[in-house]
């Protein structure tokens, strides 16, 4: 019998918990890249038969937790854009300025109730800055 294959992937996966979404930081600035990181799961595919070991949550087969996390990152992506959206004009007032953390507090409260049945929601208010910061021009 062939040995089970497993990959561990670090952040790049984060089965049934919340990932941090701030991105790289790039001459001081987070710059998340959703579509990169959409593009590294998909690599993962070219071993269908391995286990897939995330920095946080839990193992998963590797279609399952491609499929999961790709989804994950649309959805939080939606609801971001969302919310910037629906800052409107203030947007880059709102989230440069000293309420902030508010925000990032409120898009951290959608996430769980988007994603209730994940673990450490705190990533995403930690973390969305850099996402929603990147969306309003800042």
């Amino acid at each position: 019998m062939p040995a089970a294959k497993a990959l561990f992937v670090g952040d790049l996966v984060h089965h049934r918990a919340h990932a941090w979404l701030e991105g790289g930081i790039v001459a001081g600035k987070a710059v998340p890249n959703l579509t990169a990181w959409k593009s590294a799961l998909s690599e993962l595919l070219s071993t269908p038969a391995a286990t897939v070991y995330g920095g946080r949550g839990e193992p998963a087969a590797v279609a399952a937790a491609v499929s999961a996390q790709t989804q994950y990152l649309s959805d939080l992506e939606a609801l971001a854009r969302a919310y910037v959206a629906a800052l409107g004009a203030s947007a880059k007032t709102e989230l440069g300025g000293a309420n902030a953390g508010m925000h990032y507090q409120k898009l951290a409260e959608q996430a769980a109730q988007k994603y209730p049945q994940h673990a450490l929601p705190y990533l995403i208010e930690y973390g969305v800055y850099g996402l929603l910061n990147q969306l309003a021009g800042l």
